[in-house]
């Protein structure tokens, strides 16, 4: 009762201080959960989405608001093209969320498509900026700690077929993607068929990464198509308002991470 209670009391906030959908966020969790799951309210949904879910959705740990759809949390969302979220996921598809802590965070303007028998794996801690597009036609995976800016496209096929004129043979068009722990993509970035990425490494703003940098772990990856570009740089994710300050008052210099105040 007292967890009901509580979660009620969040809702209520959410709905008064932000743009909770609580009647797509009441019908999803319903739709996918016996009530006593539902009532935790896994899912939450902010603001316009067209939804087509014919699979499921899979937590590995049933808590409040671990899938955040829409949900506004930063002035970097406010220029969004699109406030209207989309998500469909056909008969057989699946998006399993892994992690006891933490949240999947979909920014306004998501687009997410899992085909048929497929399945999105994503684990939580992660953070997809404004107007992204995943589109699953064979296995995407993104461990925790992933980042992004606006504009992301993550594809595992190419959508269409193509035949050699000369041999008319006619390859397969999918192939899995997968994503280290902590990495951090840029606005403008296109994730490709094939697409592996090291843990740590930082995909620079309008690159295409279309091959296997898996074993590459803190290496900056920039250009279409991508390639390696510097080597043992990764993001530093804590206090930004102090480096912001220190750099202001001092643009030649350099600081030691150890010595950022967080």
């Amino acid at each position: 009762m007292i967890l009901i209670l509580r979660t009620i009391k969040w809702l209520l906030h959410l709905m008064l201080f932000s743009n909770l959908n609580i009647f797509k966020t009441l019908k999803l969790n319903f739709s996918q959960y016996p009530a006593i799951d539902a009532l935790k309210f896994p899912i939450l949904i902010f603001g316009s989405v067209e939804l087509k879910i014919l699979g499921d959705i899979e937590f590995e740990i049933i808590r409040f608001g671990v899938l955040k759809l829409g949900y506004r949390g930063s002035e970097l969302e406010l220029g969004c093209t699109s406030d209207v979220g989309q998500m469909q996921i056909d008969k057989g598809g699946k998006i399993k969320i892994n992690g006891t802590s933490g949240f999947v965070w979909l920014t306004p303007g998501y687009k997410i498509f899992v085909r048929s028998n497929r399945t999105l794996n994503l684990d939580t801690s992660i953070y997809i900026g404004p107007n992204s597009r995943l589109v699953c036609s064979d296995s995407i995976t993104i461990k925790e700690g992933f980042s992004s800016g606006w504009n992301l496209q993550i594809l595992d096929s190419d959508a269409h077929y193509s035949v050699n004129t000369v041999t008319l043979e006619i390859q397969n068009n999918k192939l899995p993607i997968h994503l280290n722990e902590k990495v951090w993509c840029g606005n403008n970035v296109t994730l490709m068929k094939g697409c592996k990425i090291g843990e740590g490494s930082i995909v620079a703003s309008k690159s295409l990464v279309n091959r296997d940098f898996c074993n590459d772990c803190n290496v900056i990856l920039a250009g279409t198509p991508a390639r390696i570009v510097k080597q043992n740089f990764t993001r530093f994710w804590f206090g930004e308002d102090y480096l912001n300050n220190y750099f202001y008052l001092n643009p030649d210099r350099k600081i030691n991470s150890t010595d950022i105040r967080h």
